[in-house]
């Protein structure tokens, strides 16, 4: 409440220096008086204008990276589970039989998937083919788990 009240007292200082009262004029009229503070208004509302702006611009830019950022989280999730899938079939592996070699080649196929099926998402979020491998393998181990 403290602002208001300041900025009302400096913009009631600066009508009183920016007018000088004439002796002879003991009245004064609005006219003079927005005449003389109209600059400090137009630089005072322009000033606002630029910085809700400027708010306003970082906010939508958050609200929407976080958006982007989340769905290419969930596009990578689920082609590494599609990949998975898609490799046990391709290798024709069952989840209870499988040795390490076929674990291998099932990884390896699953990871490939990934990257060739979300190259914007794995481009964007920075994951790297160490990376891939190791949330492939976890999801390998999902189903093995969920299977059991």
């Amino acid at each position: 409440m403290r602002l208001p009240r300041i900025a009302f007292a400096v913009l009631c200082l600066a009508i009183v220096a920016a007018v000088p009262a004439r002796a002879a004029d003991a009245v004064l009229s609005a006219g003079v008086v927005f005449d003389a503070v109209q600059p400090y208004l137009q630089a005072t509302v322009s000033a606002a204008v630029i910085a809700i702006l400027t708010w306003g611009a970082a906010a939508f830019q958050r609200w929407t990276g976080i958006q982007v950022e989340a769905k290419h989280r969930e596009a990578l999730h689920s082609a590494a589970m599609t990949g998975v899938s898609w490799a046990l079939d391709k290798v024709g592996a069952r989840l209870d039989t499988l040795t390490v070699d076929t674990r291998l080649r099932v990884l390896a196929q699953a990871a490939q998937w990934v990257e060739t099926s979300v190259p914007d998402a794995v481009r964007s979020l920075g994951v790297t083919p160490d990376k891939i491998e190791t949330l492939v393998a976890a999801k390998l181990g999902a189903l093995i788990a969920g299977a059991k």
